[in-house]
């Protein structure tokens, strides 16, 4: 999920740590569901979905398998099976915040802004310097249409990254006046460095402020090298 290496060298080391593990135990739950969502990564989605439901046929209760599989169904457009799956995880494991950080994502996916959003602010309250919970939470508002409460979380989510609060001002700035006024904003260079936005955000902050061509632009890239943001994929 990191901007900050490179994802060549982590592609071959994920493979490698991937066979290694299934040469160990290939029954295991754990390892079986790392298999798959190294499958994911190339957009398998039968073969990495079979895996998954052939390890809860052995742990039928194993959040990590039931939280990739719910990214897996909905990514093929299975929304209402997603946010089962998704709830499923919670029951399994309800200390985890990544199930819950997840469900508020299923939902936002399926389209459920509603209790989405009142998931992931409830994990704002309990953990609010959980970084990946903030860069979820303001694509999650913008996608409901909080446009200003995504300009507010977003400048949050830049300064827990140590990036430059004013560059991330103003493509809060941006946010609203593309979803208020219909004006296109434009990133520049220098405004995507200092917020520190890397490919795992880019694509859609691009779309958020209207650019169309940039954000085609950038989802290529993001897919060329197997980016890691469950929202390239879908």
């Amino acid at each position: 999920y990191s901007d900050s290496i490179d994802h060549d060298m982590a592609e071959k080391r994920a493979r490698t740590s991937v066979l290694r593990a299934l040469e160990l135990d290939p029954e295991l739950p754990e390892v079986r569901a790392s298999e798959a969502w190294y499958q994911l990564r190339f957009f398998d989605w039968d073969g990495a979905e079979r895996i998954f439901l052939e390890a809860l046929t052995v742990a039928p209760d194993n959040s990590s398998v039931l939280h990739w599989l719910s990214h897996t169904v909905s990514w093929q457009g299975r929304a209402e099976e997603a946010v089962m799956i998704a709830r499923q995880a919670v029951e399994a494991d309800p200390d985890s915040n990544i199930m819950r950080i997840n469900l508020a994502y299923i939902l936002i996916d399926a389209g459920e802004f509603e209790e989405g959003l009142q998931v992931a602010w409830g994990m704002r309250r309990t953990r609010p310097e959980h970084i990946i919970q903030r860069r979820n939470l303001y694509f999650h508002e913008l996608r409901a249409g909080k446009v200003r409460d995504a300009a507010e979380t977003f400048v949050a989510y830049v300064g827990v990254k140590g990036g430059e609060i004013d560059a991330a001002r103003r493509i809060g700035d941006l946010f609203i006046a593309y979803a208020e006024r219909g004006e296109v904003g434009q990133l520049t260079p220098d405004l995507i460095e200092q917020s520190r936005l890397g490919s795992e955000d880019l694509a859609q902050v691009l779309a958020f402020v209207g650019d169309a061509d940039g954000t085609i632009r950038a989802l290529q890239a993001a897919a060329s090298e197997h980016s890691g943001s469950r929202s390239v994929f879908s």
